[in-house]
């Protein structure tokens, strides 16, 4: 490979530069810029785009498969340009084992090298780590789905997060605010809030404290996100059996880097009165504004379950007196068939259609609160 790959070219960009406010990967469809240069930036008032075009995307794309190709029949090298090469795919096709394998090579590597072997700054174990946090960070939350939903780049996150953890605990690495941001691309992101909730389990109760406040945030302002709001219950339920599972997964990970890992402490379990507190919120919050997606109710129904039996139905005693009340009226003797019709003759009301909505998915609700299985 020549000096100056597109390959290093990205890396380079997405990891030496000093920007002054947070930095965003953005890939494009061409445009007729007069500009020959392979990547632009655009500047707002609070976030710097890096653009990758489709073109340049693609000439990365061949640039780093044409490299490991020409490795067919003979053992790849491990050396800066097989390095830049598995940062070229780890863009393009985060999927692929091969690049994935051998990035990892070189992070075991570069951590475990002696001292003689750091011949210059970024060769110190830490100041490498951090360029691989922040090169996770970009790709992790750019606007190209296939990387930010890519399983296989959340699961290396996790593995840095170790390391940092463990080896350099005051390394800064704002985990928060990058799995807020790849939420913010790509709506319901399942991998993206599964390692926040890892993340989580691992986090001080201060860090707990701003990811839920964080979290329940990104909640009422994406009412449609199953995802958050599935994890945002998980939060406040702490599940025991999901925290061992992932203190589990953390000493695997140690494992594969043979660290010896600090203590990882244990929540203390579900707060009824926070959660009650936090239902009757979320509650008056859907009568506030006439909710009618399903995420919002199916998060009360996870919290429901560590409140206890004689307290559940209180707490909605008016949702079902309303939809009781509802079932009264002839406009609306079929509310309990879950595909039936308006009448014709409210078809037109635009306020009676949404009234008829919203009660739907109350009464749907109290059902799965009275099934026999829940209580």
């Amino acid at each position: 490979m020549e000096a100056h790959t597109l390959c290093r070219q990205l890396y380079e960009i997405i990891t030496s530069k000093s920007y002054p406010i947070k930095p965003r990967l953005v890939v494009l469809p061409d445009q007729l810029t007069g500009s020959k240069s392979n990547f632009l930036f655009a500047r707002s008032k609070d976030q710097i785009e890096i653009i990758c075009f489709k073109s340049t995307y693609l000439r990365i794309f061949k640039e780093a498969h044409d490299y490991f190709r020409k490795f067919k029949t003979a053992a790849i090298p491990r050396n800066e340009d097989t390095y830049y090469a598995s940062v070229g795919l780890l863009f393009v096709t985060p999927e692929d084992k091969t690049a994935l394998n051998i990035h990892e090579d070189f992070i075991r590597n570069k951590i475990n090298a002696s001292q003689e072997l750091f011949t210059h700054r970024e060769a110190i174990p830490e100041v490498f780590l951090n360029k691989e946090l922040q090169l996770l960070t970009l790709l992790l939350s750019s606007t190209n789905n296939r990387v930010n939903k890519s399983s296989s780049l959340w699961l290396l996150l996790r593995r840095l997060y170790v390391l940092k953890r463990e080896l350099f605990p005051s390394l800064h690495f704002d985990y928060l605010d990058l799995c807020l941001e790849s939420a913010q691309q790509h709506i319901s992101n399942y991998y993206c809030w599964n390692t926040l909730r890892w993340f989580y389990d691992f986090a001080t109760n201060e860090e707990k404290d701003a990811i839920l406040v964080g979290t329940r945030s990104f909640c009422y302002r994406h009412l449609k996100d199953s995802s958050s709001w599935y994890t945002y219950g998980s939060f406040l339920s702490q599940s025991y059996a999901s925290e061992d599972f992932n203190r589990n997964e953390y000493m695997r990970h140690c494992d594969k880097y043979g660290l010896r890992h600090h203590a990882l402490q244990c929540s203390e379990g579900p707060d009824e009165k926070r959660l009650i507190s936090e239902i009757i919120e979320i509650k008056s919050y859907i009568d506030r504004v006439e909710v009618l997606d399903s995420p919002p109710y199916i998060c009360i129904l996870k919290l429901l379950r560590n409140v206890s039996p004689n307290k559940r139905l209180d707490l909605f005693e008016d949702w079902n007196q309303e939809t009781a009340n509802m079932e009264k009226e002839n406009a609306y003797a079929a509310l309990r068939t879950p595909s039936s019709p308006l009448l014709e003759d409210q078809e037109d009301d635009l306020l009676l259609r949404i009234k008829f909505q919203r009660l739907k998915i109350k009464l749907q609700f109290m059902q799965n609160l009275l099934k026999e299985g829940f209580r």
